[in-house]
């Protein structure tokens, strides 16, 4: 059988339902400033799962439901660097001076990567891709306190991305979050262990 387009159906005088998968940044009017197009170094389709513009204003990263993480000039739509992470990307995180990117991937491992050259610098493993919310940083950066889709919460010092302790909620992971600081870490799931709150050695309070 065919398969039929948007062209083959009569939709004269019915109301229509569209969702639409639009990958392109937009002004504060609303106008399109540029598209993913491969002539600015992206591929002809790309799934994005994740967005995240820098602090700063300058870049754009886009993690792909494919593995790939792009990280494009923000203005002209110019792919800078791509890489690709080997699973679906859910998470990205800019330093506060954007030289860093943190991503999180379906292969179970945080990335770091530098924001100039897209070389992976480390890497931590944490179980699965993390959802929104689930990734929090310490105010000084060295730090990250995540929990995955399957419920496992792991505190990661992110200057040698090494996982200091982890807990099991038993459960899908909802949302993380620590004190500026990180002497206090909640987190939020859906299993046994719903809500619960973590001095930073761990002892649950």
């Amino acid at each position: 059988m065919a398969k039929k387009t948007v062209a083959d159906i009569d939709v004269k005088g019915k109301k229509v339902l569209m969702r639409c998968d639009f990958n392109v940044p937009l002004d504060e009017n609303g106008n399109i400033l540029w598209e993913t197009l491969p002539e600015l170094g992206w591929p002809h389709h790309v799934e994005s799962g994740e967005v995240r513009i820098s602090h700063g204003k300058e870049y754009v990263a886009v993690g792909g439901g494919d593995g790939w993480l792009y990280l494009a000039d923000v203005k002209s739509g110019k792919v800078l660097w791509r890489i690709n992470l080997r699973g679906q990307i859910r998470q990205i995180l800019f330093t506060k001076d954007d030289s860093i990117v943190y991503a999180s991937s379906g292969d179970g491992y945080l990335y770091k990567i530098d924001a100039g050259s897209g070389e992976i610098l480390g890497k931590a493993y944490v179980e699965a891709w993390l959802y929104r919310n689930s990734l929090a940083i310490s105010s000084d950066e060295k730090y990250a306190f995540t929990i995955s889709k399957l419920g496992r919460a792991c505190l990661v010092d992110l200057e040698k991305m090494e996982v200091l302790r982890c807990f099991d909620t038993r459960g899908g992971g909802h949302a993380t979050s620590m004190t500026r600081d990180a002497s206090f870490l909640a987190l939020a799931s859906g299993g046994s262990y719903g809500r619960i709150t973590f001095a930073f050695n761990g002892t649950a309070l």
